[in-house]
């Protein structure tokens, strides 16, 4: 098996080693051996490898990464939370813009709404204070 030299030892042995090892990529004239990549033919070597990759993750599905029932829920079927669903509850409700719910304000705060010239709904009102 090819190896570098080792500092230290290898006596009188390095240069058998070193070419022993250079052997794996080099011809003994010192050209690159065929099939070595190199920086001439590395940029080939990627590319091609690249396009390979690239068509195979063309042919990825939702299946293939455990997300196949991502579009299969209408917004109608999708659940929300229940603090969402609390603070919805807390609203004021309303039907064809008419208020549903007794609504509590005080003297001062409707003075200040009909003062702003702001619609008030014709609905029960309980002033306080």
């Amino acid at each position: 098996m090819s190896r570098l030299p080792n500092p230290g030892g290898d006596n009188g042995q390095w240069g058998v080693i070193l070419n022993d090892f250079l052997s794996v990529t080099h011809a003994t004239d010192g050209t690159v051996n065929p099939g070595v990549i190199t920086k001439a033919n590395l940029v080939a070597a990627v590319q091609t490898s690249l396009g390979k990759a690239d068509t195979a993750l063309q042919s990825v599905t939702k299946s293939d990464v455990g997300l196949a029932n991502v579009d299969n829920t209408s917004d109608l079927n999708k659940p929300i939370s229940t603090a969402t669903q609390t603070a919805l509850n807390g609203k004021i409700g309303s039907s064809n813009g008419t208020i549903l719910n007794d609504i509590v304000v005080t003297q001062a705060q409707m003075d200040a709404l009909i003062a702003n010239g702001t619609a008030v709904a014709t609905t029960r009102y309980t002033i306080v204070g």
